[in-house]
């Protein structure tokens, strides 16, 4: 439903990491003419050091308390829920305090800091990722998406839909009107859509 799966440039897709063993980690250069090897023990002193404590001192902590105070705010999903809605009159009290409920729960928040980071860090296509899931003869997919959402455009599924070649692979069903949230926005709707289409496979 309304997928955040953007389009970003190819050639920025990584090499693949030089092979490490269970006793030993092989570090090389750019032009791969200076080889260390390190023992185990000391390289997973140097990562707890240099990538584990720093990311947790200057992202995961920090993320984890913005998240936390911004979950819990209601104002803020008042609002959020209005721009991200096809129709913001439809936006109710409910909807709101729905969207704050995973501020009572405990450890949410690490949930997704490290989701986001992850997904941050990969440098592999999510658009080579679907379109190879697709390609599967047990693997269905189709794409719900408002026309008025303003948190990912609808143009970007009608993108994503050629790209993997056509809507005879990946069906987009576009519910008009309606925004990034149309399985809350009319919840009938969608039901109906969806039980329609997964009936045709």
């Amino acid at each position: 439903v309304s997928p955040a799966v953007l389009f970003k440039n190819e050639s920025t897709i990584a090499k693949k990491p030089p092979t490490i063993t269970d006793d030993q980690h092989t570090l090389a250069s750019n032009d791969n003419s200076a080889i260390v090897t390190l023992p185990k023990r000391l390289r997973l002193l140097l990562e707890q050091l240099f990538f584990t404590i720093p990311k947790q001192i200057l992202l995961e902590i920090p993320l984890s308390y913005l998240l936390k105070r911004l979950v819990g705010n209601g104002k803020l999903w008042r609002s959020g829920l209005r721009a991200a809605w096809g129709n913001s009159s439809l936006v109710t009290e409910n909807d709101v305090k729905r969207f704050s409920w995973p501020s009572i729960g405990k450890g949410w928040e690490k949930g997704l800091v490290n989701f986001a980071l992850a997904m941050a860090s990969c440098k592999d296509s999510e658009v080579e990722l679907l379109k190879r899931a697709v390609s599967h003869p047990n693997v269905s997919l189709f794409i719900v998406h408002g026309t008025k959402d303003n948190v990912v455009p609808i143009s970007n599924s009608r993108r994503l839909v050629k790209v993997c070649g056509g809507e005879d692979v990946v069906p987009l069903i576009e519910m008009p009107g309606l925004g990034h949230d149309p399985f809350e926005e009319n919840v009938e709707l969608f039901v109906s859509l969806v039980k329609e289409e997964i009936e045709k496979t």
